[in-house]
């Protein structure tokens, strides 16, 4: 079995992709894979890493920002999508796949839509509550739709699609399958105090701009309380916040955190944005989280995904309304462990373990069809 598996840009993505190739690598371990991403994304060292073939197209997405280099690039959107259709369509001919799936993201288009076309079997994986445009656009022509939040259904009525199933979001394999280190070991692999409370914040793989700023806001105010903060920024935005930050040193700031499990052991509460990996990676790990929604994304789609946490008691915040009362929030629930015990329980209400494997099982099924 010959399987394509195109899309990336975010971690949720690439990691959502990497979760489906390792599932269906124990289901059929004969099957042969191919992760086709964007030219310079992160996607490609990750999956490398990991040991999986690799191919790029030059489409990379679409810019919402008014700036003089954000209309450049948006120019230049015809010719990369022309571009990169054709390098999809070779590596199909190359690799002559089964099955196509796409994990979402712009940079999935091009080879999704070229097999389409060419009358490959298509599985497309939407992980929000409000598909985006990519999916939207794809759906039409779509065997399968897998789900990773059941309220994303309502979006696809009218579409002449040929399945649409909830399976869930599939977690990263090391958090899925590994034995999670002890709060203390976690603590000591990411240079952290083992006795003090931990809260991680974190506003997905590329950083959020609000919630960085409200730790740079609130850091003399955090810098008197009994627990510490691991931060992690996004890339983009580490230079900026290590030049406004003051050195409180029960603030941790780092870029990028590559050992997820260590860092979800290590934290007794999690302040994170509503990706939907981060929050089905919540939801089976029974994490306790305080939930902001970026806003700053395309469709608006962590709103959505919120109400999943919402409606099952959680806690979600405004990401506009920050401040002294997220500061407060924060400092109340660190210092309650029942209450702690109890968002634990509401989060793990979301999840959907075993999403990875109903994903795979429809691939094969496809395949086999």
């Amino acid at each position: 079995m010959r399987v394509v598996i195109a899309g990336g840009f975010t971690g949720g993505h690439i990691f959502c992709a990497l979760a489906i190739a390792r599932a269906l690598r124990a289901a059929r371990p004969d099957v042969a894979l191919l992760i086709v991403g964007a030219r310079g994304g992160m996607e490609v060292p990750i999956a490398q890493a990991a040991g999986f073939a690799v191919e790029t197209v030059w489409l990379d997405g679409l810019e919402r920002r008014l700036t003089a280099r954000a209309v450049a690039r948006s120019l230049l959107l015809p010719v990369k999508l022309g571009v990169s259709l054709a390098q999809a369509g070779a590596s199909l001919r190359r690799f002559r796949p089964d099955v196509v799936v796409g994990v979402g993201a712009y940079v999935s288009f091009p080879t999704v839509a070229m097999a389409a076309l060419a009358g490959i079997p298509v599985l497309l994986h939407e992980a929000n509550a409000r598909p985006g445009i990519a999916n939207q656009l794809l759906a039409r022509r779509a065997d399968v739709v897998c789900l990773g939040i059941a309220a994303a259904a309502t979006r696809f009525r009218g579409a002449k699609v040929g399945r649409v199933v909830h399976t869930g979001n599939p977690i990263r394999d090391d958090l899925a399958n590994a034995t999670a280190p002890s709060r203390r070991e976690a603590r000591r692999r990411l240079g952290l105090a083992a006795e003090r409370k931990t809260v991680l914040v974190m506003g997905g793989s590329l950083g959020a701009s609000r919630l960085n700023d409200w730790v740079l806001g609130a850091e003399r105010q955090l810098a008197t309380f009994e627990l510490q903060l691991l931060w992690q920024t996004g890339r983009a935005h580490l230079a900026d916040c290590r030049a406004r930050f003051g050195g409180a040193p029960n603030i941790r700031p780092v870029p990028f955190i590559d050992d997820m499990p260590a860092a979800y052991a290590a934290a007794d509460l999690v302040v994170a944005g509503a990706g939907a990996m981060t929050l089905a990676e919540l939801g089976c790990l029974a994490k306790p989280a305080i939930i902001v929604p970026d806003r700053n994304v395309s469709e608006d789609h962590q709103l959505q995904n919120a109400d999943a946490v919402r409606a099952q008691g959680g806690v979600v915040r405004d990401e506009l309304v920050l401040g002294p009362a997220l500061t407060e929030q924060l400092r109340a629930l660190t210092a309650d462990d029942v209450r702690l015990r109890e968002l634990g329980l509401r989060m793990a209400a979301t999840a959907a373990p075993g999403a990875a494997d109903r994903i795979a099982a429809e691939i094969v099924a496809l395949a086999r069809r």
